[in-house]
């Protein structure tokens, strides 16, 4: 019976074991944490017409602002299928993808953002998005050498 939530035993003579299963065991735990790192990470949100909708964040391809006047409507493109209208400020999205750590580059500053993980093509100014391919999302002048090195970035040293 497994009360503590081990996944794995090592059983004696403990050191033999260890040096000759230590690769195996490391490569399990390299699996295990990869499988929990790739879980969907989730948030239950209202839309504008004040529908609950749980979004993946992992889906979500770009945020554009919404093309009517009021500037405090958002989409969220999540994929080819799904569109959805949020009445949130631009600085809560931040807020919401810097804490559940999606990587994302704010294109045009509180008019588009992509992330990392769907981006196709960076034609200078233009961003072209995976499952997207009729949409180009523009990188303003100032952003683009930033925007080049956020591309070639690890998820360690990315700058927002």
């Amino acid at each position: 019976m497994n009360n503590y939530k081990v996944d794995k035993y090592i059983i004696k003579p403990l050191w033999e074991n260890l040096r000759n299963n230590l690769a195996t065991y490391l490569q399990e735990a390299e699996a295990k944490n990869n499988t929990i790192q790739d879980k969907p990470k989730s948030i239950w949100i209202k839309d504008d017409n004040g529908h609950k909708i749980l979004l993946d964040l992992n889906r979500i391809i770009c945020i554009v602002q919404h093309p009517t006047e009021q500037r405090s409507r958002n989409i969220f493109l999540t994929n080819n299928e799904i569109q959805i209208t949020l009445p949130l400020q631009w600085q809560k999205i931040y807020d919401i993808l810097q804490a559940n750590e999606i990587d994302f580059f704010t294109t045009k500053h509180r008019s588009h953002l992509v992330v990392k993980n769907f981006v196709e093509k960076f034609e200078n100014p233009y961003v072209r998005l995976k499952g997207l391919t009729a949409f180009k999302i523009d990188v303003v002048k100032e952003n683009c050498n930033k925007f080049e090195r956020w591309l070639l970035s690890t998820p360690e040293n990315v700058v927002y």
